[in-house]
Protein backbone atom coordinates (compact mmCIF):
# COMPACT_ATOMS: atom_id res chain seq x y z
CA UNK A 1 0.00 0.00 0.00
CA UNK A 2 1.19 3.48 -0.63
CA UNK A 3 2.43 5.36 2.26
CA UNK A 4 0.02 8.13 1.98
CA UNK A 5 -2.84 9.54 -0.20
CA UNK A 6 -0.21 12.02 -2.55
CA UNK A 7 1.32 8.80 -3.57
CA UNK A 8 -2.16 7.58 -4.47
CA UNK A 9 -4.06 10.07 -6.00
CA UNK A 10 -2.45 13.42 -8.03
CA UNK A 11 -5.04 16.08 -9.56
CA UNK A 12 -5.10 15.79 -13.47
CA UNK A 13 -7.68 17.82 -14.75
CA UNK A 14 -10.30 20.47 -13.51
CA UNK A 15 -12.76 21.64 -15.33
CA UNK A 16 -14.04 24.74 -14.46
CA UNK A 17 -17.47 25.66 -14.56
CA UNK A 18 -19.88 28.95 -15.07
CA UNK A 19 -22.35 28.45 -12.31
CA UNK A 20 -22.70 26.89 -9.09
CA UNK A 21 -24.18 23.95 -8.06
CA UNK A 22 -26.12 22.28 -5.47
CA UNK A 23 -25.22 19.33 -2.95
CA UNK A 24 -27.51 17.27 -4.49
CA UNK A 25 -26.40 18.64 -8.28
CA UNK A 26 -24.37 15.64 -9.17
CA UNK A 27 -24.90 12.31 -10.76
CA UNK A 28 -23.09 9.59 -12.48
CA UNK A 29 -24.22 7.24 -15.46
CA UNK A 30 -22.96 4.19 -15.39
CA UNK A 31 -22.96 1.18 -17.69
CA UNK A 32 -21.87 2.67 -21.01
CA UNK A 33 -18.40 1.05 -20.93
CA UNK A 34 -16.71 4.21 -18.91
CA UNK A 35 -18.89 6.56 -16.33
CA UNK A 36 -19.88 9.83 -17.30
CA UNK A 37 -20.56 12.59 -15.12
CA UNK A 38 -23.93 15.05 -15.48
CA UNK A 39 -23.24 18.63 -13.10
CA UNK A 40 -26.34 20.33 -13.00
CA UNK A 41 -25.54 23.96 -12.56
CA UNK A 42 -28.17 26.82 -10.51
CA UNK A 43 -28.89 28.58 -13.25
CA UNK A 44 -30.64 25.85 -15.39
CA UNK A 45 -27.51 24.48 -17.25
CA UNK A 46 -26.77 20.57 -16.95
CA UNK A 47 -23.44 19.69 -18.09
CA UNK A 48 -21.82 16.27 -19.00
CA UNK A 49 -18.24 15.25 -18.55
CA UNK A 50 -16.36 12.63 -19.97
CA UNK A 51 -12.95 11.44 -21.41
CA UNK A 52 -13.05 9.94 -24.92
CA UNK A 53 -10.13 8.31 -26.54
CA UNK A 54 -8.54 10.01 -29.60
CA UNK A 55 -5.71 9.10 -31.56
CA UNK A 56 -4.53 6.99 -28.38
CA UNK A 57 -4.80 10.16 -26.29
CA UNK A 58 -7.96 10.52 -23.85
CA UNK A 59 -9.59 13.98 -24.07
CA UNK A 60 -11.52 15.53 -21.48
CA UNK A 61 -14.81 16.59 -22.80
CA UNK A 62 -17.68 18.68 -20.94
CA UNK A 63 -20.91 19.84 -23.15
CA UNK A 64 -24.33 21.13 -22.12
CA UNK A 65 -27.08 19.17 -22.30
CA UNK A 66 -30.11 20.48 -23.44
CA UNK A 67 -33.38 18.81 -21.98
CA UNK A 68 -36.97 19.74 -23.12
CA UNK A 69 -39.07 21.33 -20.79
CA UNK A 70 -36.41 23.18 -18.60
CA UNK A 71 -36.33 26.63 -19.51
CA UNK A 72 -33.46 28.90 -19.78
CA UNK A 73 -34.38 30.76 -16.53
CA UNK A 74 -34.84 27.83 -14.20
CA UNK A 75 -33.24 27.18 -11.37
CA UNK A 76 -31.85 23.51 -11.10
CA UNK A 77 -32.08 22.15 -7.29
CA UNK A 78 -31.06 18.58 -7.78
CA UNK A 79 -30.52 15.54 -10.10
CA UNK A 80 -30.28 12.06 -10.43
CA UNK A 81 -30.46 8.74 -13.30
CA UNK A 82 -30.44 5.55 -13.05
CA UNK A 83 -30.37 2.37 -15.77
CA UNK A 84 -33.19 0.34 -15.90
CA UNK A 85 -33.12 -2.86 -18.30
CA UNK A 86 -36.59 -2.35 -19.24
CA UNK A 87 -35.77 1.13 -20.60
CA UNK A 88 -32.42 1.94 -20.29
CA UNK A 89 -31.14 5.37 -18.83
CA UNK A 90 -33.64 7.28 -16.64
CA UNK A 91 -33.18 10.87 -15.40
CA UNK A 92 -34.82 12.66 -13.09
CA UNK A 93 -34.10 16.93 -12.62
CA UNK A 94 -36.01 19.11 -9.98
CA UNK A 95 -36.30 23.04 -10.25
CA UNK A 96 -37.55 25.96 -9.88
CA UNK A 97 -38.34 29.11 -11.87
CA UNK A 98 -39.75 32.51 -11.30
CA UNK A 99 -42.35 34.04 -13.23
CA UNK A 100 -44.40 37.32 -11.71
CA UNK A 101 -42.68 36.70 -8.70
CA UNK A 102 -44.03 33.17 -8.20
CA UNK A 103 -42.10 30.54 -7.44
CA UNK A 104 -42.97 27.17 -8.80
CA UNK A 105 -41.11 23.86 -8.70
CA UNK A 106 -41.24 21.37 -10.82
CA UNK A 107 -39.80 17.12 -11.27
CA UNK A 108 -38.97 15.80 -14.83
CA UNK A 109 -38.51 12.65 -15.27
CA UNK A 110 -36.73 11.36 -18.57
CA UNK A 111 -37.28 8.24 -20.12
CA UNK A 112 -36.28 6.88 -23.74
CA UNK A 113 -40.15 4.93 -24.09
CA UNK A 114 -38.75 3.82 -27.93
CA UNK A 115 -35.56 2.12 -26.22
CA UNK A 116 -34.27 -1.38 -28.11
CA UNK A 117 -33.14 -3.32 -24.75
CA UNK A 118 -30.85 -5.81 -27.63
CA UNK A 119 -28.90 -2.43 -28.65
CA UNK A 120 -26.18 -1.94 -26.07
CA UNK A 121 -25.53 1.89 -27.55
CA UNK A 122 -29.28 2.87 -26.80
CA UNK A 123 -29.15 3.19 -23.44
CA UNK A 124 -26.33 5.49 -23.56
CA UNK A 125 -27.83 7.95 -26.25
CA UNK A 126 -28.25 11.28 -23.46
CA UNK A 127 -29.68 13.20 -26.38
CA UNK A 128 -32.43 11.05 -26.88
CA UNK A 129 -33.74 10.14 -23.42
CA UNK A 130 -33.44 14.14 -22.55
CA UNK A 131 -36.34 14.78 -25.48
CA UNK A 132 -38.40 12.48 -23.69
CA UNK A 133 -39.93 13.58 -20.91
CA UNK A 134 -42.64 13.91 -18.22
CA UNK A 135 -43.07 16.75 -16.15
CA UNK A 136 -44.72 17.52 -12.65
CA UNK A 137 -45.65 20.81 -10.92
CA UNK A 138 -44.72 20.31 -7.25
CA UNK A 139 -46.48 22.15 -4.02
CA UNK A 140 -43.45 21.99 -2.37
CA UNK A 141 -40.13 22.86 -2.55
CA UNK A 142 -37.92 20.12 -3.74
CA UNK A 143 -34.20 19.04 -1.89
CA UNK A 144 -32.05 15.72 -2.51
CA UNK A 145 -33.24 13.68 -5.14
CA UNK A 146 -31.82 9.88 -5.06
CA UNK A 147 -33.25 6.31 -6.36
CA UNK A 148 -33.27 2.69 -4.20
CA UNK A 149 -35.24 -0.31 -4.98
CA UNK A 150 -38.05 -1.21 -3.46
CA UNK A 151 -41.55 -3.36 -3.29
CA UNK A 152 -45.27 -2.54 -2.51
CA UNK A 153 -45.86 -3.62 0.58
CA UNK A 154 -48.33 -6.50 1.14
CA UNK A 155 -45.77 -8.13 -1.52
CA UNK A 156 -42.61 -9.85 -0.25
CA UNK A 157 -42.42 -12.40 -3.36
CA UNK A 158 -42.48 -9.57 -5.88
CA UNK A 159 -39.11 -8.37 -7.71
CA UNK A 160 -37.58 -5.27 -6.38
CA UNK A 161 -37.93 -2.00 -8.87
CA UNK A 162 -36.11 1.36 -8.86
CA UNK A 163 -38.13 4.14 -7.45
CA UNK A 164 -37.29 7.78 -7.58
CA UNK A 165 -37.21 9.74 -3.95
CA UNK A 166 -37.96 13.36 -3.55
CA UNK A 167 -37.10 15.05 -0.44
CA UNK A 168 -40.28 18.07 0.40
CA UNK A 169 -39.88 21.15 1.78
CA UNK A 170 -43.25 19.91 3.58
CA UNK A 171 -41.47 17.34 6.08
CA UNK A 172 -42.32 14.65 3.65
CA UNK A 173 -41.08 12.44 1.43
CA UNK A 174 -42.26 11.86 -2.09
CA UNK A 175 -41.97 9.02 -4.28
CA UNK A 176 -42.41 8.23 -7.84
CA UNK A 177 -42.37 5.27 -9.65
CA UNK A 178 -43.24 3.45 -13.04
CA UNK A 179 -46.58 2.17 -13.71
CA UNK A 180 -46.34 -1.60 -14.07
CA UNK A 181 -48.21 -1.71 -17.71
CA UNK A 182 -47.31 1.59 -19.38
CA UNK A 183 -44.11 2.35 -17.97
CA UNK A 184 -44.78 5.80 -17.00
CA UNK A 185 -44.08 7.47 -13.79
CA UNK A 186 -46.18 8.91 -11.58
CA UNK A 187 -46.34 9.96 -7.71
CA UNK A 188 -47.06 6.87 -5.46
CA UNK A 189 -48.40 6.50 -1.67
CA UNK A 190 -45.84 6.16 0.58
CA UNK A 191 -47.38 4.15 2.85
CA UNK A 192 -47.02 1.64 -0.31
CA UNK A 193 -43.38 1.66 -0.79
CA UNK A 194 -41.97 3.29 2.46
CA UNK A 195 -44.27 3.19 5.86
CA UNK A 196 -41.25 4.37 7.58
CA UNK A 197 -41.60 7.77 6.66
CA UNK A 198 -44.87 8.72 7.03
CA UNK A 199 -44.34 11.01 10.04
CA UNK A 200 -41.32 12.84 9.76
CA UNK A 201 -40.29 15.27 12.77
CA UNK A 202 -39.09 18.08 10.22
CA UNK A 203 -37.78 18.94 6.59
CA UNK A 204 -35.99 16.36 5.34
CA UNK A 205 -32.36 17.20 3.83
CA UNK A 206 -30.90 14.03 3.32
CA UNK A 207 -31.73 10.33 3.53
CA UNK A 208 -29.50 7.00 2.68
CA UNK A 209 -31.09 3.39 1.81
CA UNK A 210 -29.54 0.15 1.95
CA UNK A 211 -31.31 -3.21 1.55
CA UNK A 212 -29.39 -5.95 2.81
CA UNK A 213 -29.60 -9.44 4.77
CA UNK A 214 -31.02 -11.18 0.93
CA UNK A 215 -33.22 -8.40 0.89
CA UNK A 216 -35.16 -9.32 3.74
CA UNK A 217 -34.28 -5.91 5.70
CA UNK A 218 -33.92 -2.47 5.00
CA UNK A 219 -32.20 0.35 6.80
CA UNK A 220 -33.51 3.55 6.09
CA UNK A 221 -31.59 7.16 7.36
CA UNK A 222 -32.84 10.51 7.07
CA UNK A 223 -31.14 13.80 8.43
CA UNK A 224 -33.52 16.77 8.86
CA UNK A 225 -33.14 20.83 8.59
CA UNK A 226 -34.00 20.90 12.53
CA UNK A 227 -30.91 18.56 13.78
CA UNK A 228 -32.82 15.04 14.04
CA UNK A 229 -31.65 11.94 12.88
CA UNK A 230 -34.06 9.24 12.38
CA UNK A 231 -32.79 5.55 11.94
CA UNK A 232 -35.21 2.96 10.45
CA UNK A 233 -34.67 -1.12 10.33
CA UNK A 234 -37.45 -2.51 8.63
CA UNK A 235 -38.36 -6.03 8.21
CA UNK A 236 -39.18 -6.88 4.50
CA UNK A 237 -39.57 -10.58 4.93
CA UNK A 238 -43.61 -10.13 5.92
CA UNK A 239 -46.40 -8.82 4.56
CA UNK A 240 -46.78 -6.54 8.08
CA UNK A 241 -43.38 -4.81 7.55
CA UNK A 242 -42.21 -5.24 11.11
CA UNK A 243 -40.53 -1.74 11.72
CA UNK A 244 -38.01 -0.54 14.84
CA UNK A 245 -37.25 3.19 14.68
CA UNK A 246 -34.63 4.98 16.30
CA UNK A 247 -34.34 9.12 16.84
CA UNK A 248 -31.60 11.51 18.28
CA UNK A 249 -31.44 15.08 17.79
CA UNK A 250 -28.55 17.58 16.24
CA UNK A 251 -28.02 20.58 17.54
CA UNK A 252 -27.50 22.06 13.73
CA UNK A 253 -29.35 21.12 10.54
CA UNK A 254 -28.00 17.88 8.69
CA UNK A 255 -26.20 17.64 6.04
CA UNK A 256 -25.50 14.51 4.48
CA UNK A 257 -26.00 10.85 6.05
CA UNK A 258 -24.48 7.76 4.85
CA UNK A 259 -24.97 4.22 5.95
CA UNK A 260 -22.00 1.90 5.07
CA UNK A 261 -19.96 -1.08 5.87
CA UNK A 262 -16.67 -1.46 7.60
CA UNK A 263 -15.55 -4.06 4.52
CA UNK A 264 -16.13 -3.41 1.06
CA UNK A 265 -18.12 -6.64 -0.57
CA UNK A 266 -15.62 -8.67 -2.92
CA UNK A 267 -17.22 -12.22 -3.59
CA UNK A 268 -14.79 -14.71 -2.85
CA UNK A 269 -13.25 -16.44 -5.66
CA UNK A 270 -14.74 -19.89 -6.67
CA UNK A 271 -10.64 -21.28 -6.42
CA UNK A 272 -10.22 -20.34 -3.17
CA UNK A 273 -13.50 -21.44 -1.73
CA UNK A 274 -12.48 -24.84 -3.00
CA UNK A 275 -8.91 -24.24 -1.64
CA UNK A 276 -9.26 -23.44 1.49
CA UNK A 277 -11.57 -24.31 4.67
CA UNK A 278 -14.16 -21.83 5.64
CA UNK A 279 -12.84 -20.71 8.40
CA UNK A 280 -9.24 -19.56 7.01
CA UNK A 281 -11.35 -17.03 4.64
CA UNK A 282 -12.37 -13.78 5.67
CA UNK A 283 -15.72 -13.83 7.26
CA UNK A 284 -17.12 -10.35 7.38
CA UNK A 285 -20.32 -9.95 8.01
CA UNK A 286 -22.17 -7.67 5.48
CA UNK A 287 -24.92 -6.72 7.08
CA UNK A 288 -23.09 -4.78 9.87
CA UNK A 289 -23.99 -1.06 9.28
CA UNK A 290 -22.75 2.11 10.60
CA UNK A 291 -24.52 5.07 9.97
CA UNK A 292 -22.43 8.22 9.23
CA UNK A 293 -23.90 11.91 10.06
CA UNK A 294 -22.20 15.37 8.96
CA UNK A 295 -23.82 18.75 10.42
CA UNK A 296 -23.46 22.28 9.60
CA UNK A 297 -21.65 23.16 12.99
CA UNK A 298 -20.52 19.84 14.73
CA UNK A 299 -18.10 17.36 14.52
CA UNK A 300 -19.21 14.71 12.02
CA UNK A 301 -20.39 11.41 13.87
CA UNK A 302 -20.22 7.77 13.45
CA UNK A 303 -23.02 5.79 15.01
CA UNK A 304 -21.51 1.84 14.98
CA UNK A 305 -23.48 -0.82 14.39
CA UNK A 306 -26.43 1.21 14.23
CA UNK A 307 -28.92 -1.43 12.94
CA UNK A 308 -28.51 -3.33 16.61
CA UNK A 309 -27.50 -0.83 18.17
CA UNK A 310 -29.03 2.62 17.28
CA UNK A 311 -27.58 5.57 18.34
CA UNK A 312 -25.73 3.96 21.17
CA UNK A 313 -22.24 3.85 20.18
CA UNK A 314 -21.03 7.27 18.91
CA UNK A 315 -17.69 7.64 17.43
CA UNK A 316 -16.81 11.39 16.61
CA UNK A 317 -14.37 12.52 13.74
CA UNK A 318 -12.00 14.68 15.29
CA UNK A 319 -11.42 18.33 13.84
CA UNK A 320 -14.17 17.39 11.35
CA UNK A 321 -15.92 20.83 12.37
CA UNK A 322 -13.03 22.96 12.27
CA UNK A 323 -13.02 23.64 8.66
CA UNK A 324 -16.97 25.87 8.23
CA UNK A 325 -19.48 24.27 7.63
CA UNK A 326 -19.35 19.75 6.67
CA UNK A 327 -21.11 20.33 2.93
CA UNK A 328 -20.90 16.35 2.02
CA UNK A 329 -19.44 13.05 2.57
CA UNK A 330 -18.50 9.69 1.03
CA UNK A 331 -17.48 6.32 1.47
CA UNK A 332 -14.89 4.80 -0.72
CA UNK A 333 -11.99 2.29 -0.28
CA UNK A 334 -9.72 4.67 -1.52
CA UNK A 335 -6.06 3.18 -0.64
CA UNK A 336 -7.27 -0.56 -1.77
CA UNK A 337 -7.33 -2.28 1.07
CA UNK A 338 -10.31 -3.76 1.41
CA UNK A 339 -11.10 -1.42 4.28
CA UNK A 340 -13.54 1.51 3.46
CA UNK A 341 -12.57 4.54 3.89
CA UNK A 342 -14.95 7.95 5.27
CA UNK A 343 -14.10 10.74 3.12
CA UNK A 344 -15.57 14.54 3.94
CA UNK A 345 -15.81 18.46 2.35
CA UNK A 346 -16.32 21.65 3.89
CA UNK A 347 -16.90 24.89 2.79
CA UNK A 348 -13.30 25.92 4.38
CA UNK A 349 -11.97 24.21 1.10
CA UNK A 350 -10.83 21.03 2.85
CA UNK A 351 -11.17 17.68 2.29
CA UNK A 352 -10.81 15.19 5.61
CA UNK A 353 -10.01 11.18 5.10
CA UNK A 354 -10.40 9.22 8.07
CA UNK A 355 -9.55 5.46 8.11
CA UNK A 356 -10.61 2.63 10.31
CA UNK A 357 -7.70 1.69 13.03
CA UNK A 358 -6.22 -1.41 12.95
CA UNK A 359 -7.92 -4.28 14.39
CA UNK A 360 -6.25 -5.04 18.59
CA UNK A 361 -6.57 -8.88 17.51
CA UNK A 362 -5.63 -10.97 14.29
CA UNK A 363 -9.34 -12.64 15.18
CA UNK A 364 -12.17 -11.41 13.57
CA UNK A 365 -14.60 -9.80 15.66
CA UNK A 366 -17.52 -7.95 13.83
CA UNK A 367 -18.27 -6.25 16.98
CA UNK A 368 -14.92 -4.28 18.01
CA UNK A 369 -15.17 -1.40 19.10
CA UNK A 370 -14.54 1.01 16.21
CA UNK A 371 -11.37 4.07 16.32
CA UNK A 372 -11.27 6.25 13.60
CA UNK A 373 -8.19 8.30 12.97
CA UNK A 374 -7.68 11.16 10.53
CA UNK A 375 -5.48 9.45 7.24
CA UNK A 376 -5.03 12.95 5.17
CA UNK A 377 -6.30 16.18 4.23
CA UNK A 378 -6.43 18.11 1.26
CA UNK A 379 -6.76 21.94 0.75
CA UNK A 380 -8.54 23.09 -2.38
CA UNK A 381 -9.10 26.99 -3.57
CA UNK A 382 -12.58 26.47 -3.38
CA UNK A 383 -15.66 25.74 -1.31
CA UNK A 384 -16.17 21.63 -1.89
CA UNK A 385 -19.76 20.84 -2.38
CA UNK A 386 -19.75 16.88 -3.42
CA UNK A 387 -17.51 14.52 -3.91
CA UNK A 388 -17.74 11.43 -6.00
CA UNK A 389 -15.59 8.31 -7.11
CA UNK A 390 -15.93 6.98 -10.71
CA UNK A 391 -13.97 5.45 -13.05
CA UNK A 392 -14.20 8.47 -15.87
CA UNK A 393 -11.38 7.20 -17.78
CA UNK A 394 -12.43 3.64 -18.12
CA UNK A 395 -8.87 2.50 -17.02
CA UNK A 396 -10.47 0.28 -13.98
CA UNK A 397 -9.37 2.52 -11.40
CA UNK A 398 -11.89 5.23 -10.03
CA UNK A 399 -10.97 9.00 -9.71
CA UNK A 400 -11.84 10.83 -6.80
CA UNK A 401 -13.78 13.44 -7.78
CA UNK A 402 -14.29 16.69 -5.69
CA UNK A 403 -16.93 18.85 -7.47
CA UNK A 404 -16.45 22.97 -5.33
CA UNK A 405 -18.24 25.82 -6.23
CA UNK A 406 -15.96 26.55 -9.18
CA UNK A 407 -15.58 23.25 -10.76
CA UNK A 408 -14.40 19.74 -11.30
CA UNK A 409 -11.45 18.64 -9.75
CA UNK A 410 -10.61 15.05 -11.00
CA UNK A 411 -7.88 12.98 -8.80
CA UNK A 412 -6.45 10.58 -10.91
CA UNK A 413 -5.26 7.33 -9.24
CA UNK A 414 -1.14 7.02 -9.43
CA UNK A 415 -1.21 4.22 -11.86
CA UNK A 416 2.62 2.77 -10.79
CA UNK A 417 1.55 2.52 -7.46
CA UNK A 418 -1.61 0.41 -8.33
CA UNK A 419 0.35 -1.55 -10.65
CA UNK A 420 2.61 -2.67 -7.96
CA UNK A 421 -0.33 -3.64 -5.90
CA UNK A 422 -1.52 -6.01 -8.52
CA UNK A 423 2.25 -7.62 -8.98
CA UNK A 424 2.20 -8.04 -5.37
CA UNK A 425 -1.33 -9.99 -5.23
CA UNK A 426 -0.85 -12.17 -8.63
CA UNK A 427 2.39 -12.95 -7.27
CA UNK A 428 0.16 -14.20 -4.14
CA UNK A 429 -1.94 -16.00 -6.36
CA UNK A 430 0.83 -17.96 -8.42
CA UNK A 431 2.18 -18.76 -5.37
CA UNK A 432 -1.67 -20.70 -4.66
CA UNK A 433 -1.61 -24.30 -5.19
CA UNK A 434 -5.23 -24.57 -6.54
CA UNK A 435 -6.42 -28.28 -7.20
Amino acid sequence: MASSLDDLFHESNFHNVSSLTTIYGATAINGCNVDKLMVAMLKGKIVLFEYKKVDQSLVKIDKEVSFTYIPADAHVISIDCFTCGARGLIIAVAFFKETNGKLTNYLNIYCNYTYDASDEKDSCQLETVAENCRSFELEFVPFQLTHCKSRARKDCEALLQTVFIVLGGDSRIHVYAQDENQGEFSEQNLDKYFPEFKDLPGVPMFVDIKITNNEKMRISAVGHATGDISLFITDLSTEEWKLTTYHIQHDSPITSVRLFTKYTEVKIPEFMKRKFSTQDLPNHDPNIYHLLVTSAWENAVVYCFCADQGFEIPVLLENSSEHDCVTCCQIADIDRDGVNDIIIGTYGQELLVYKFNEPSSETYDPYEPVTLIPYWTRTFSYPIVNIMLQDLTGDGLSELIVISTKGLHILQCNSASAIKECKAKLLNLKRLKIK
